[in-house]
């Protein structure tokens, strides 16, 4: 029994420092390509329609 706690228990420690340095060495990685191959866009998002005509029957629209 006390041997099966301690395989748990070294299990345990293992996957959170595992997931710790993934963590860690993730950021690390992003922060790097982020800084040394950044490249910005710019985008406009349009979000009006502009109604053509009076038609009752015919919706035309266009975006601007």
């Amino acid at each position: 029994m006390n041997k099966l706690k301690s395989i748990v228990t070294i299990i345990v420690f293992l996957i959170m420092f595992g997931y710790i340095f993934y963590k860690v060495g993730k950021r690390q990685l992003t922060e790097y390509l982020l800084k040394h191959d950044a490249q910005r866009a710019r985008a406009v998002i349009i979000d009006e329609k502009n109604h053509m005509g009076n038609s009752p029957v015919i919706r035309e629209s266009s975006y601007s």
